[in-house]
């Protein structure tokens, strides 16, 4: 039984972290667009790019960590949700401490930018970590 469980787990597991690589690649996608061709030429002269390399890759393996650990134990799905949210927000505000602390000319932007994608793979995040905790469990 437990066996059965784990497979639904794992098989989730590999779903969400392809929807989660997808929706970062488009996210990626319209940003670089947006950026290049919509907003105005500020918004391009930071480094924008810099945001995805910080989100993709912290934003994946969190996900996965959380889900392999809910896989093992499905009472802890609040405290690891918790601590990935409070290591996440500290990782988002060391992020940005460079760019407060030269106080640069597209700093403004650059926060404009971050905050978005941040809430948008926060929603996405949330829908996932929902539909993993209802994954009925044999007990």
């Amino acid at each position: 039984m437990q066996k059965n469980s784990q497979t639904k787990t794992d098989e989730f597991r590999i779903k969400a972290f392809w929807l989660l690589l997808s929706t970062c690649l488009c996210l990626i996608l319209i940003h670089i667009l947006l950026a290049c061709w919509v907003l105005p030429k500020n918004y391009a002269e930071g480094p924008y790019y810099a945001v995805h390399a910080f989100f993709v890759p912290i934003t994946l393996f969190a996900f996965d960590r959380m889900a392999q650990k809910f896989a093992v134990d499905h009472q802890s799905a609040v405290k690891t949700i918790t601590s990935y949210l409070f290591v996440k927000m500290f990782a988002v505000v060391l992020f940005l401490i460079p760019w407060v602390l030269l106080k640069s000319d597209y700093l403004t932007e650059l926060v404009y930018q971050f905050l978005v994608l941040l809430f948008i793979l926060l929603i996405v995040e949330k829908i996932l970590l929902v539909r993993l905790i209802r994954i009925p469990f044999d007990k």
